[in-house]
This record gives structure tokens, sequence and C-alpha cells, in this order.
């Protein structure tokens, strides 16, 4: 698996049902590219990542000022956006590593146009 087996990938990796699943695999790749590359917590990565999920299927949301600079500066509308990993996906996976890890991930709200 891409990017090697750290005790949060292995915390992730346990969070989902099929760990080989390509968009699984994207996301995994992601997660770990982001982490490296923008020395964030998978926390605020998985927060970036799931938000720019949610924000294509929402077409015309908005987000403040603040978060919408958080997802720019750190490449989650363009360098790590466009996962295949659906939304109902990032919120079962949010709420697992929540549950077993106490890795607390946060919703950044959309509003609607």
């Amino acid at each position: 698996m891409y990017g090697g087996q750290s005790e949060e990938l292995t915390q992730l990796d346990s969070c989902v049902v099929d760990p080989h699943d390509p968009a699984y695999l994207s996301l995994r790749k992601q997660v770990s590219l982001a982490m490296a590359e923008k020395s964030l917590p998978m926390s605020e990565v998985l927060t970036g990542l799931e938000t720019s999920a949610r924000l294509r299927v929402t077409p015309g949301g908005s987000l403040s000022s603040e978060d919408s600079t958080f997802l720019a500066r750190n490449g989650f509308l363009g360098t790590y956006g466009g996962l295949v990993f659906s939304p109902q996906r990032f919120a079962a996976l949010r709420e697992c590593m929540g549950q077993r890890y106490a890795m607390a991930i946060r919703v950044i709200e959309i509003r609607p146009p």
C-alpha cells in the first residue's frame, strides 16, 4: 500500500471495509502525501479531503473565508481534491476514527447556494 504503514495509516486502514478498494487506496495515497508535503496531522487532512468531496456534490456551496483559505492554502481545492471517495464514506470513516482512536475530525460547514 502507498505511504508505508505508519500507526495512523494502519488505524485508517482498520476503519474501512475493504482496504484494497481503489477509491480507498486513492484516498490513502492523498492522505499520506498531504501529511508529508503539508506537515498536517491526519485529522486536518481528512477534514480537508472530506470538505473537498462534499463541495463536489454541493454545486454553488460556499465556505467561510477562514475555511476557504485553509482549503486553498493546503491544496484541498486542487492538488489533493477530486477524489472518488464519497461524502457518505468519509462520514463513516470520521465516525470510526473518532470512536476507535479518539481522533477528532472537524466538519466544515458548507452553506447551500
